[in-house]
């Protein structure tokens, strides 16, 4: 019962469906996409692509043995590689600011986990970043009471040391990332938060 409800929260709160939810709710927002064909971009970057990772395992034959892991691993890449795309789509085409901070602060939060893990030997939460850094971003650009959903991360640790997933640590450092990488996207923009 208590693993069948820990998968359950954890699939809600998958990164590709968080960040579907943050990017239609941004358009919305008057001051953040210019087109819809930006919208249909962030899609396929942030959801489809990083959700494709679970499909295509299956067809490696080198990461059958260990689903899991397997799993985990064509996350990192597929995610990695929307990450990247969106952050090029956005750079050479006349998109806003704030989209642009926004798609760089998860190219910096998967970077920055890539890094702790190969370098650090430190694990660091790709879920609890997903959940986190679209929810602080709708917080200070969208409206500031949507930070209260930040409670979310609390049955997200639960079901994620439930299932021998993640540490409290390991979640605790995959919810910082995507805030410093927030503050240096609005750094590298030279853009303050403000809520439309």
């Amino acid at each position: 019962m208590k693993n069948g409800l820990s998968k359950i929260i954890r699939i809600i709160t998958l990164p590709p469906v968080i960040a579907l939810a943050a990017l239609l709710t941004l358009w919305f927002v008057k001051g953040f996409f210019n087109t819809s064909w930006e919208l249909i971009v962030g899609i396929v970057c942030l959801t489809v692509l990083p959700s494709l990772a679970y499909a295509v395992q299956p067809l490696v034959k080198s990461l059958r043995q260990n689903k899991r892991e397997g799993q985990r691993k064509l996350a990192v890449i597929f995610s990695v590689a929307g990450y990247l795309i969106c952050n090029l789509v956005a750079w050479f085409t006349p998109s806003t600011d704030k989209l642009k901070i926004f798609y760089l602060t998860y190219l910096l939060s998967a970077t920055a986990i890539f890094l702790y893990g190969k370098c650090f030997g430190i694990k660091c939460s790709g879920h609890a970043s997903g959940l986190c850094g679209p929810i602080a971003f709708l917080g200070c650009f969208v409206n500031v009471w949507i930070l209260f959903a930040e409670i979310l991360i609390i049955p997200l640790i639960w079901a994620s040391t439930n299932i021998k997933r993640h540490s409290i640590a390991e979640m605790a450092l995959g919810a910082l990332v995507p805030v410093v990488s927030m503050a240096l996207s609005f750094i590298v923009f030279g853009v303050l938060p403000h809520v439309a």
